[in-house]
């Protein structure tokens, strides 16, 4: 068959691309080391080289978007996915057909596309570059190793040719049968590593690994050996020689970098040493501001140097880590005081936020409160103690015994009292906690206020001395009392815990223990007085005599229009009654018949019919009589249903009392 001979070399070099349908040549594999895969086209006279699909560009076309000029000779491209060993074998008659009938010479050129514009390619080699002669019998065989990549196959001074032709394409792929990887690797969470491969022989020698990790919530890798840490730990990542089926360890440690502590207090001249945790590498630290806290470059020794705030920063391989240093410097407001007994004092430790821990170095002499407030015991020193950080500031108490005859005192509201001194002071400085409850005067004359508990302080010189004031406000449980003798009642002091001291005014009259149980001895008026605090809490007595015990009537009678209204006395007690005449009164059934009424002597009146007038008229106990009353003006209406009002005394007390027939009697203080 005779074909152009730049039809043969296209369909030489459309071979050479082959690699695109290589899935419909047979495949084989030696088993060896080297495996190569070989492509064969058979060879044929005459074959069409149209149908092997070859991708041609003729002059003047324009492919992806580049225009072919006609100042170009014609061009072919071609692609190999792998890299390849090409060769080119024929044999027979070459024959050029021109129609000048001469020689000509054919050169064909190969070149590499450097981009996707197919503008930028370099020549890769000559093909051929010999005269073909008219009907000249000759062989030629070409090998070429070429790359994977995009080519450009250039012919100049076209002829026609024909040929039998045989080409072959093989892989020249090689595969390692040994490497060699790091044993370790140090990646950071986040950040990605590239496992390096070694004694990868001879050049070109393809390394077919597959990668795999141990934990890839640790650490992933892809399968060009990228490492990718996840998060802090480590794990074990291993490559694998498929064709060699070998294998290789790297052990890969995750650093994630972070302070435990992020937020440090110290005080000034105070250290710390400070380390990152969750790595496997050294860090590198650094300080904000070295005049407040310095820090050791490798071993992280924190100094604090001065009151203020700064940052540290630890390096792990250039992932940087803060926390903060907050230093500061208390001071103590008291480092040396004298106290008297039951003196209080409080303690303050100011210029630092961290917890405080109180002591103190004997009880008995002088305690601290969780907050600081130191009390004074009994006489001697004690030294109190504030603990933050691990350092202590310690303030010295000289405790000393008062001088006041009263360290406490109770005392009722509304009273004073003078506090005394054991010694006699002089240019003593009075003053109260709290004068709502109790003030002092300059002469130490102290006034209860109201309920509560205040101090009282006398200051001499520099020693300040104290008594507690416990004001009370007592009442008492009545201000006034009437009572019948012999009969007794108690009278209560409440709102207080003092003692309370009773006294009667009149002893005769009634009486009054410890417990102020008051006692009706005879008719009178007396005073009971409850002292307690230095307050008088008054109570007026009236004590009455004996409940009169009588029994009285009005006889019935039917006279409707009388001049006389008797009245009829039984006494059954144990004093005479004395009925008098003045105050007796007719009380009618219509208020319009009341009438005054004046006592007269009863015999005289009913046996003489006689009037003689009587003040009054007694009636010695177990005795009864009949009074008569005369009615004064006019006669008045009667009837048992009128009472007389009448007035008497029983035992000292003086009475007044009613009786009828139809309504009894009764009887009350007049």
């Amino acid at each position: 068959m005779k074909k152009g001979i730049t039809v043969f070399i296209l369909a030489l070099l459309l071979i050479m691309g082959i690699e695109a349908k290589a899935s419909s040549f047979p495949v084989v594999d030696s088993g060896a080391e080297k495996a190569v895969a070989t492509d064969v086209r058979p060879a044929g006279k005459g074959e069409d080289f149209n149908d092997m699909d070859i991708e041609r560009y003729s002059i003047g076309e324009t492919v992806n978007g580049v225009l072919w000029d006609y100042d170009y000779p014609d061009f072919w491209l071609f692609r190999l996915t792998s890299r390849k060993k090409v060769t080119m074998e024929w044999n027979g008659n070459l024959y050029l057909e021109d129609e000048e009938d001469e020689d000509r010479d054919v050169t064909i050129s190969l070149h590499k596309v450097k981009s996707d514009e197919y503008d930028d390619y370099e020549c890769v080699r000559c093909i051929l570059e010999e005269s073909i002669w008219l009907e000249e019998e000759s062989s030629y065989s070409k090998t070429c190793i070429l790359d994977a990549g995009l080519y450009i196959i250039q012919v100049e001074n076209n002829g026609n040719i024909s040929v039998d032709y045989t080409i072959r394409t093989k892989d020249v792929t090689e595969y390692a049968t040994s490497v060699s990887i790091p044993s370790k690797l140090y990646v950071g969470a986040g950040k990605q590593e590239k496992i390096k491969v070694s004694n990868v022989l001879p050049s070109g020698t393809v390394a077919d690994l597959s990668w795999k990790s141990s934990n890839s919530r640790i650490a992933t890798v892809d399968q060009n050996g990228n490492v990718k840490g996840v998060s802090y730990g480590s794990c074990t990542i291993t490559a694998t020689l498929k064709k060699a089926n070998k294998s290789y360890t790297c052990k890969v440690y995750v650093d994630d970098p972070v302070f435990g502590n992020k937020n440090i207090k110290l005080l000034k001249g105070q250290t710390k040493t400070v380390k990152v945790k969750n790595t496997y590498r050294k860090a590198s630290y650094t300080s904000s501001d070295p005049r407040i806290a310095s820090i050791g470059k490798n071993d992280g020794k924190i100094v604090a140097k001065k009151k203020g705030k700064v940052t540290i920063t630890a390096n792990v391989e250039g992932k940087k880590v803060t926390c903060k240093v907050q230093v500061e410097d208390p001071k103590l407001n008291v480092t040396k005081k004298s106290m008297v007994s039951g003196d209080t004092l409080q303690l303050k430790l100011s210029g630092t936020t961290q917890k405080i821990k109180w002591s103190t170095s004997a009880a008995s002499k002088a305690t601290v409160s969780s907050k600081g407030l130191v009390t004074a015991k009994k006489k001697g020193t004690v030294k109190i103690s504030a603990k933050v950080s691990g350092k202590t500031f310690t303030c010295t108490i000289t405790v000393k015994e008062t001088k006041l005859k009263d360290s406490k005192v109770k005392m009722a509201v509304g009273s004073q009292k003078k506090l005394d001194w054991k010694s006699k002071v002089k240019n003593v400085k009075w003053s109260s906690e709290n004068k709502k409850i109790a003030t002092v005067n300059s002469k130490g004359v102290v006034t209860a206020k109201k309920a509560g508990k205040t101090k009282i302080y006398a200051k001499v010189g520099d020693i300040r001395y104290i008594c507690v004031v416990t004001c009370e406000k007592p009442k008492l449980s009545k201000s006034t009392l009437t009572l019948h003798r012999p009969n007794s009642a108690t009278l209560k002091v409440t709102g207080t815990t003092m003692k309370v001291k009773w006294k009667s005014s009149n002893k005769d009259v009634a009486t009054v223990n410890s417990k102020g149980k008051v006692t009706a001895k005879k008719a009178g008026k007396v005073t009971i007085t409850a002292t307690v605090g230095g307050k008088e809490l008054k109570c007026k007595v009236t004590v009455k005599g004996m409940k009169p015990n009588m029994k009285i009537a009005v006889p019935y009678e039917t006279d409707y229009s009388l001049w006389y209204c008797p009245l009829y006395i039984k006494n059954n007690g144990s004093s005479a009654v004395r009925v008098y005449s003045q105050g007796s009164y007719h009380i009618g059934s219509y208020s319009s018949f009341n009438r005054n009424l004046r006592m007269v002597n009863y015999d005289k009146a009913y046996n003489e019919n006689t009037v003689e007038y009587m003040d009054y008229i007694d009636i010695q106990p177990g005795q009864e009589a009949y009074l008569l009353f005369e009615v004064q003006g006019t006669s008045t209406y009667y009837s048992n249903r009128s009472k007389i009002q009448y007035q008497f005394q029983y035992d000292g007390s003086n009475y007044i009392g009613t009786a009828s027939s139809y309504y009894g009697h009764y009887y009350y203080y007049r």
